[in-house]
């Protein structure tokens, strides 16, 4: 019983403090993906229909979805970039970016849009890959220059996260 509690509280740790880093836009732009993932384990067990999505087919792809970010991405080292100082042509409430030490990026756009990810500072290759959150689907990954602005823009529509890290 305890490792059950145990991993729940990690789960939930994981959660809270990825989107803790990411700047809360308005809620109608990103419901339901951080009105659920900002509240942890709250946002499917307390918030059921008809007041919420509760544990529905729409929450649980974004739910497996955040699991697989979380496998791939180092969120307790990450920073969110609060001023978006790294995204270029970037539209209100378009796209969030938040990266590590270990040199890795991930952009969450909500609802498609296109920017570019200034990556000017960065030395040696990268490569890059896409999470359709809705479908719980990583793309492939691809390669990806450093030393330049990149250009991003989600390869479907939806709420999509790019994830760029250095190249193995």
């Amino acid at each position: 019983r305890w490792c059950c509690a145990l991993v729940c509280f990690v789960c939930y740790l994981c959660f809270f403090f990825f989107f803790l880093m990411i700047r809360r836009p308005p809620r109608s732009t990103l419901f339901p993906y951080t009105t659920l993932f900002r509240s942890g384990a709250a946002g499917s067990r307390f918030h059921r229909p008809p007041s919420g999505l509760g544990l529905s087919d729409v929450v649980k792809p974004h739910i497996k979805s955040l699991r697989m970010l979380v496998d791939e991405f180092d969120i307790f080292h990450a920073a969110a970039d609060v001023d978006s100082r790294l995204l270029r042509d970037r539209q209100p409430n378009e796209a969030y970016v938040t990266s590590n030490p270990r040199g890795q990026y991930a952009v969450y756009f909500p609802q498609g849009g296109a920017v570019r990810l200034d990556l000017t500072d960065v030395h040696g290759a990268l490569r890059m890959r896409w999470l359709d959150i809705s479908a719980s689907r990583w793309t492939p990954w691809r390669p990806c220059q450093a030393g330049r602005s990149v250009a991003l823009k989600p390869p479907g529509q939806g709420h999509w996260v790019a994830l760029l890290e250095p190249a193995p």
